[in-house]
């Protein structure tokens, strides 16, 4: 059996008994591995949630406006944002 498509889905806790159930599905074209498939999948899932774009959006105030903040506030914004580019490290 070979396979031609790969779903991937995760549901991400957003508190107050709010759930985001968020998945993806691809077709594999000839050649491409399931392994690489389910990573670009994944990739994409993580990247595109409620929780972590919320997370990345503060953090980019943060750094848009140094005044408002105090100085660990600001380390942290630029760490996870750095770390941000890299979706498997969670913030």
């Amino acid at each position: 059996m070979k396979a031609s498509k790969v779903y991937y889905k995760r549901l991400f806790n957003l508190g107050g008994y709010e759930n985001e159930e968020i998945g993806g599905e691809m077709e594999l074209l000839k050649g491409e591995s399931v392994t690489e498939a389910v990573r670009i999948a994944k990739e994409h899932v993580l990247r595109n949630n409620t929780k972590q774009n919320e997370k990345i959006e503060h953090y980019k105030e943060v750094l848009s406006n140094p005044k408002d903040y105090n100085y660990d506030d600001i380390l942290e914004a630029k760490a996870a944002l750095e770390k941000s580019n890299n979706p498997f490290n969670k913030l």
